[in-house]
C-alpha cells in the first residue's frame, strides 16, 4: 500500500511540474509577442509622425492579421 502512495505523489509531482513548465512557456510566448509588437510599433513611430503613424499602424495590423 505504501508504494501506491509513492506513485500517486510522484504522479502529482509530475503533473505539477508540467503545469509549471506550461505556465512558463505561456509567459515566454507572451513576452515574445510583446517584444515583437513593441519593436514593430517603434519602427513605425520612427518612420511616420502624427496622423500618418495611425494610418501606417492600421495598415500594418490589417496586413499582419494572418501572422505574416
Amino acid at each position: 500500500m505504501k508504494t501506491d502512495t509513492r506513485r500517486r505523489s510522484a504522479a502529482d509531482l509530475f503533473k505539477t511540474a508540467m503545469q509549471v513548465v506550461g505556465v512558463l512557456c505561456l509567459v515566454a510566448y507572451f513576452a515574445l509577442l510583446a517584444h515583437k509588437g513593441s519593436t514593430d510599433i517603434l519602427s513605425l513611430a520612427e518612420r511616420y509622425s502624427g496622423a500618418a503613424f495611425w494610418a501606417a499602424l492600421g495598415r500594418h495590423l490589417i496586413r499582419n492579421l494572418g501572422g505574416g
